[in-house]
């Protein structure tokens, strides 16, 4: 998976939030090497802290861009 880099599916449409904002795909080129977004939870996740997190144990971000991932 990590020989593979991070999931960018760069022709989805990020649907829009009933806020009006939406993920960015110029992030990808900004964040090529840990930026992943997962279409189904129409979220972003941090590659590596998705793939090692501790299993137990509270990090200062909770569960954004890792377990939830990142929704604006």
């Amino acid at each position: 998976y990590l020989q593979k880099g991070p999931c960018q599916p760069r022709e989805h449409e990020c649907p829009f939030k009933p806020a009006g904002r939406r993920f960015i795909q110029s992030w990808f080129d900004e964040y090529k090497t840990w930026l992943e977004y997962n279409i189904a939870k129409n979220s972003a996740f941090f590659l590596y802290c998705y793939l090692f997190k501790p299993v137990n144990g509270q990090q200062g971000g909770g569960d954004s861009f890792v377990g939830k991932g990142f929704s604006n």
